[in-house]
């Protein structure tokens, strides 16, 4: 049965599989993860997240607010993917992730991994907008940070102008992928 497998999986990796399978196969959709606010230092960035069930239209239906995933979180920075996964249980949560310089971007849902939206604050995408010119962010991340984006204006959680400013920081894009999300 499917909760053999869950545990087997659980057992040879120490991470809570079950749990984690359980809130994307028994209930419909997936979540946007929305960094409500962040503190950079020089050595990491202090992130607080919140989770709710994504509707591309941005719509609110029955039981919203009580649909919670277990959410796998990987975050990347100019120095790569983080080794370390956070699983958000809860509403909400507080991770720090190190950075190797002051100034550095972090993007959640590294390469992509995972079905899930994520929405940023302004200060956010300031700093991701440099990892995207430079090139220091990978392709499948610069898509997703882009299509994350474009998803969350769609929806009325983020504004127009937001998109706009990130679209400026593609212009020297080189990557047939990316190109093809811009």
């Amino acid at each position: 049965e499917t909760h053999h497998l869950w545990n087997a999986w659980a057992e040879a990796s120490g991470l809570p599989i079950s749990d984690m399978m359980n809130s994307w196969t028994e209930q419909m959709g997936f979540p946007l993860l929305t960094v409500k606010s962040s503190k950079f230092s020089a050595t990491s960035a202090t992130l607080e997240l919140a989770q709710e069930w994504f509707l591309a239209d941005g719509s609110k239906a029955a039981g919203d607010e009580d649909k919670v995933w277990c959410i796998p979180i990987l975050a990347a920075t100019s120095s790569g993917t983080q080794n370390d996964v956070f699983m958000m249980r809860e509403k909400n949560m507080t991770i720090t992730v190190p950075l190797a310089k002051a100034g550095d971007w972090v993007k959640l849902n590294a390469g992509q991994q995972c079905p899930f939206r994520v929405g940023y604050n302004s200060e956010m995408i300031e700093l991701m907008a440099k990892g995207i010119q430079d090139k220091t962010m990978d392709a499948s991340d610069r898509v997703g940070v882009l299509l994350d984006s474009y998803a969350l204006v769609k929806a009325g959680k983020l504004g127009a102008g937001e998109l706009i400013k990130l679209l400026n920081s593609y212009t020297k894009e080189t990557e047939g992928t990316v190109w093809e999300a811009i």
